[in-house]
């Protein structure tokens, strides 16, 4: 972002970063502004105390200075060698070292003239500071924000979070000049006619919801499949919902999937899935039967055979077994009395 995250600032100039959200400030920062940790994110100085700021003022060579004194009489001045390219300077010290000019600048010209070096290549080349006068030099003052700075100034009410899925949106309050109007309420028809792949699963593209397409990858275009119980080949208007996804599948603060994300929620059943949940028994199989159940027997019931003679059943204990998978009834009696008038 090119301005400050604050709500209200709006400051474009000097402007710090967030940290991201993996480091441990970012919890500390998180509690005192809005932020989400995305890595674009900044904060202007004008949330910071003075302490919270380092200075540092070092010397800045002008870009029209050129080297002048401690030069030997020699035709050739310079050459390429360890520390400064000055012949008879044996100064090594990095901080005190400038940069030749490239070769394509206008300043070469004139350094290369003055240490007779016009032929050699100058890449690479440093010169100290020793040989510059001292109106060849500009303080400059750095200020840079420390560690374990906190912005504490000048900022507004949290704002309050909804977390929502995949991603997190600001709630912002309606003023009260707005409370008495009355507005159109938010379309939230599917904005397209596509449909979700998944066995059973009907969402289509609305708000909070939004459709993947297949990897084009075979290996993770196959896990694809198998994670939702699929025997169809994906073609290219085959989507698999954001509802089949957790949050942790999304990239921070986006709607993209990782790479190595796969569906894996909502999920439907398979059919060894759906015994295990009707019955304890996992072998067991289920299976339909339409036959009617055989009503028992009640003791000394009468059966008429033919004209006038009957049949008169007594069982003073009947044991009816449940039909078997191929649909007979087993009925076992203890006891058989018959008797002919």
């Amino acid at each position: 972002m090119n301005c400050c995250v604050i709500p209200g600032c709006g400051n474009k100039f000097q402007l710090y970063r967030v940290p991201n959200s993996g480091n441990n400030r970012f919890r500390q920062w998180k509690k005192v502004a809005p932020v989400f940790g995305t890595g674009s994110e900044r904060i202007c100085s004008h949330h910071f105390i003075e302490t919270d700021f380092v200075e540092n003022i070092r010397k800045k060579l002008k870009s029209t200075a050129i080297p002048s004194i401690n030069l030997p009489a020699e035709r050739l001045k310079a050459s390429n060698k360890i520390g400064c390219c000055v012949l008879g300077c044996r100064s090594k010290d990095i901080k005190n070292m400038e940069k030749f000019p490239s070769m394509t600048s206008k300043a070469w010209l004139k350094w290369a003239n003055i240490l007779g070096c016009a032929e050699a290549n100058t890449a690479g080349w440093k010169i100290c500071q020793k040989h510059f006068k001292d109106d060849a030099f500009t303080t400059v003052t750095s200020r840079y924000l420390k560690n374990s700075a906190v912005p504490t100034k000048k900022l507004k009410r949290p704002v309050k979070i909804v977390e929502i899925h995949r991603r997190q949106i600001k709630q912002i309050p309606t003023e009260q000049c707005l409370l008495d109007h009355d507005y159109v309420k938010e379309d939230v028809r599917p904005k397209s006619n596509r449909m979700c792949s998944v066995y059973g699963c009907t969402t289509k593209t609305s708000k909070g919801v939004f459709l993947h397409k297949f990897p084009k990858e075979r290996i993770k275009m196959t896990a694809w499949v198998h994670a939702i119980k699929s025997g169809k080949k994906p073609t290219k208007n085959s989507f698999v919902c954001s509802q089949h996804f957790h949050d942790s599948d999304y990239n921070t603060g986006s709607n993209i999937l990782r790479k190595s994300a796969v569906p894996s929620q909502n999920i439907p059943l398979t059919f060894s899935q759906e015994v295990q949940i009707r019955t304890d028994d996992p072998y067991k199989r289920i299976v339909k039967s339409f036959r009617k159940p055989k009503d028992s027997l009640n003791s000394y019931e009468t059966l008429e055979v033919s004209g006038n003679s009957s049949l008169e059943i007594t069982m003073q204990s009947t044991e009816v077994s449940q039909s078997d998978r191929s649909g007979f009834c087993a009925v076992n009696a203890a006891q058989w009395d018959e008797t002919e008038n």
